[in-house]
């Protein structure tokens, strides 16, 4: 397993030095969305970390997951968001989804690099999912039944 982390974090220190740290001050200065690095992130397979194998994931722990949003970190903050955001935002899907749920969003995580996000609104002046109440709609033809 240790080895395991290590080639991990080579991979992520690589490609936070090759493809990240070029772009990293002109993000910061515009605030421009950094889609090229979605679809490199998307390449090296950091957006589908923790999906199973079965989706085209890594099934990779929360420890390795660390480690990449580390690396990411160090040479710009705010790209580093990226990937733990996405991981925050499929977690719900890999936890409590239906297989026809999976199927159809670890697709499109795999496959086009969509971003899955994860919405927390403030009640009573506290942060905590526990107090959301949502209501998941059909929206579309094709689309899997919302409810898990």
């Amino acid at each position: 397993m240790e080895k395991e982390k290590q080639m991990i974090r080579a991979a992520a220190e690589k490609a936070s030095q090759r493809i990240v740290q070029p772009r990293a001050a002109k993000i910061d200065a515009t605030g421009e969305f950094p889609w090229d690095l979605v679809e490199a992130f998307g390449k090296q397979g950091f957006l589908s970390f923790f999906l199973p194998e079965q989706y085209g994931g890594m099934d990779g722990s929360l420890s390795s997951f660390c480690i990449i949003v580390e690396e990411i970190a160090k040479v710009s903050g705010s790209s580093s968001l990226i990937i733990l955001a996405q991981g925050l935002g499929s977690l719900p899907i890999l936890l409590g989804g239906n297989p026809a749920q999976k199927d159809h969003y670890f697709k499109d995580i795999y496959e086009k690099n969509s971003l899955a996000t994860f919405a927390l609104r403030e009640q009573e002046g506290e942060s905590e999912a526990s107090f959301i109440k949502t209501r998941a709609e059909k929206a579309g033809e094709g689309l899997p039944d919302q409810r898990a």
